[in-house]
């Protein structure tokens, strides 16, 4: 049997099953690619059978890639004090710690010269993660099971646009940190931290702005969910050092 031929996009029958032909390489490794404008695509979603259509932008894509801050030049004094410097303390801490709950500290980045950001924030919670083998537990299941629910309707576009997200339980609380590019990082952190919130681990289908999810959908993902703790668990005298550690960060 034959493969089902891709419609024409580029007016000429294209490449391969009829694609474009693969024209341009790229800079690094000589990959071959091809552009195809935008309004060629449209024209091309309009063959596709009833109920399939190409996804909806991707508001996550950057376009502003400019520094904020000028990369120093290697092998110089003011690299070497730019790489070895702590963060500064915006807020918070010494005689600042009884009015405010939080801190924040911030370094600016003058060695890697990429536009690019990280934001750790950590949720410092008593009851979280080393109060009793029964909070470490529930916490744990609480992480897989929100990283599971935020995977599909969160997680994917940011992470083809170049911006990611890691959660913790740790003995201290929760950490969250965030990464990618500067310029969409802000509504990406704002996005996850709504789902974050608004996740229900009795309905997990909630952080999709979807339909409730049904009792017995919601039983089978946490018995899903269980099972990979209870592997974890499981496999923890196995583990290397490092991650021993990462039990009290």
């Amino acid at each position: 049997p034959t493969a089902p031929a891709a419609p024409p996009i580029n007016g000429k029958g294209g490449g391969a099953r009829g694609f474009p032909a693969l024209d341009r390489r790229e800079f690094w490794y000589g990959t071959p690619y091809a552009t195809v404008s935008t309004a060629k695509l449209l024209r091309a979603s309009s063959k596709l059978p009833p109920g399939v259509e190409p996804p909806p932008p991707n508001p996550f894509i950057p376009s502003d890639f400019a520094l904020r801050a000028p990369k120093l030049p290697p092998d110089t004094g003011a690299f070497s004090r730019a790489l070895a410097a702590p963060p500064n303390r915006l807020m918070g801490g010494g005689d600042e710690e009884a009015k405010s709950a939080w801190r924040f500290y911030y370094k600016g980045d003058q060695v890697f010269g990429q536009p690019k950001a990280f934001l750790t924030v950590l949720l410092s919670l008593a009851s979280v993660g080393s109060l009793n083998a029964k909070s470490a537990v529930a916490s744990k299941l609480w992480r897989i099971g929100a990283v599971d629910a935020l995977t599909s309707p969160v997680a994917y576009d940011a992470a083809l646009a170049g911006l990611g997200y890691d959660l913790e339980v740790t003995a201290r609380g929760i950490r969250v940190t965030f990464f990618g590019y500067n310029e969409r990082l802000p509504a990406y952190v704002d996005r996850v931290t709504k789902a974050l919130r608004a996740f229900d681990p009795a309905n997990p289908g909630a952080v999709s702005g979807g339909a409730a999810s049904g009792a017995a959908s919601a039983a089978a993902v946490f018995e899903r969910q269980k099972e990979l703790l209870r592997r974890e668990v499981g496999s923890f005298d196995s583990k290397q050092p490092y991650e021993h550690a990462k039990y009290w960060e």
